[in-house]
């Protein structure tokens, strides 16, 4: 039913007129308002009306509070909450002189209404499932897969995807609400069948080519202000190359003891940035170390957003990390988590553990590193077992370790010196060289 406001005919004088050659200003009369006010939706409709008026000025009350100019009286405004407002209204009969009412009115929404949703569920047994739903007076939904997170996934048109990594039976719960809070919901059980994966491979570099692919890899130059961690090399391209025997090929990276660019030393860092980046899967990296006192070899990852956010909160995994230098150094290997803690304590934080040869070092033969990498975990393995791990669910923030749920791109080098190793010494031989005989990615699907 449509609800009127009509204001009493009182009135402030807020211009006097004056004495313009002698004519007379005469003063807009009778002021007459009406506001239509039953939309339920938050917009309103101001009809105003009044004798010797050429302009009226109509204030709505919110914030900001601009008027609307008109010349026949009629605005409508669109109220983005509910509340009590005060609609004030002038009327001009010059520019100056004007006659003003006001009216306090009190906006409603109406509550969501009509809730319906659609489930649709892949067939081929993907796990993935998407919900379309729909609701009169309703701002935005929110939507819950139940799964054991149950992360509600906000939407304005009530569309969203998810996929489901088990069989089960899961319910899923739709929200709607309107502008003003008011909330209604409805839920379904479904029955999600997820086909048997398998670890597929989605990238590899065997380098059995004579050349270093350009298309997966770039080179970083100098030395950067030792790279965070004083290291003393100077980084080049010209050592990393590719290494042929028969028809396996091998990537070396050699570290040399030799002047370039005011250091001592020189080395190659490589990356995969803007080339090949990836989220989740298993990385396998089959290689030999150097060794020695000051030998800093790494196979790694880095968040391809630190452009836009800088290190730690990009995210750093260190696959295989050692310092060279005798025992417990040249046979020993680490592998390592970095990120911004963003509850207490606030600030960097890694998790890493080590893993031993039983005998020989590092140098001697090839190994095999890898990390198996999921929403949850992060797994570090030494020639396929296993031997540190870390959980990186979010147990008490929405957004901890979620530098580990956005892509990586790899980086292989040798560094020389710097605050963990420590400088070569003169028991250091040079050159020192990392060779890689492949680099795989897995993803399980």
């Amino acid at each position: 039913m449509k609800r009127c406001f009509v204001l009493l005919l009182s009135f402030l004088l807020a211009g006097c007129g004056g004495d313009d050659g002698g004519e007379e200003i005469l003063l807009p009369t009778n002021l007459v308002i009406t506001v239509d006010n039953d939309q339920g939706n938050g917009e309103v409709t101001v009809t105003a009306t009044a004798e010797n008026t050429k302009l009226y000025k109509i204030y709505f009350g919110d914030t900001p509070n601009t008027p609307v100019n008109s010349g026949n009286g009629v605005a409508t405004h669109t109220y983005s909450k509910g509340g009590t407002y005060t609609i004030k209204v002038e009327a001009y009969s010059t520019n100056t002189d004007m006659i003003s009412k006001t009216q306090s009115i009190v906006v409603s929404f109406a509550p969501p209404t009509n809730l319906n949703f659609t489930v649709d569920i892949n067939s081929e047994g993907t796990g993935e499932v998407t919900v379309n739903a729909t609701a009169d007076n309703t701002e935005r939904f929110t939507i819950y897969f139940g799964d054991a997170e149950n992360t509600p996934h906000e939407t304005e048109d009530g569309s969203a995807t998810y996929m489901y990594d088990v069989t089960g039976t899961y319910t899923i719960t739709v929200e709607a609400e309107s502008s003003a809070g008011d909330m209604i919901s409805d839920m379904k059980e479904i029955d999600i069948t997820v086909a048997p994966k398998s670890w597929q491979l989605v990238w590899a570099d065997e380098f059995n080519t004579t050349t270093i692919n350009s298309d997966n890899w770039k080179f970083e130059l100098g030395n950067n202000g030792g790279w965070g961690n004083a290291e003393l090399q100077y980084y080049t391209e010209e050592n990393a190359s590719v290494k042929m025997d028969g028809e396996n090929g091998f990537l070396e990276i050699v570290a040399k003891k030799e002047s370039k660019g005011g250091f001592q030393y020189t080395s190659s860092r490589m990356i995969t940035k803007d080339k090949q980046e990836f989220l989740f899967g298993r990385v396998e990296i089959r290689a030999k170390l150097p060794k020695g006192q000051g030998i800093w070899p790494a196979l790694w990852m880095l968040g391809a957003n630190i452009d836009e956010v800088p290190w730690p909160g990009c995210g750093e995994i260190d696959i295989m990390e050692m310092i060279g230098g005798g025992a417990q150094r040249d046979n020993r290997v680490h592998g390592t988590a970095h990120w911004y803690n963003d509850t207490a304590p606030v600030g960097k934080a890694n998790y890493g553990g080590h893993v031993d040869l039983s005998s020989g070092i590092f140098a001697d033969a090839y190994h095999v590193f890898s990390i198996e990498w999921n929403k949850n975990f992060i797994i570090w393995f030494l020639d396929g077992v296993e031997f540190h791990r870390i959980d990186i669910t979010p147990p008490d923030s929405p957004s901890r370790f979620d530098e580990f749920r956005k892509s990586q791109f790899l980086i292989f080098n040798i560094a020389v010196g710097g605050n963990w190793p420590g400088a070569p010494n003169n028991d250091t031989v040079f050159p020192q060289t990392m060779s890689v005989d492949y680099v795989r990615v897995y993803q399980y699907k």
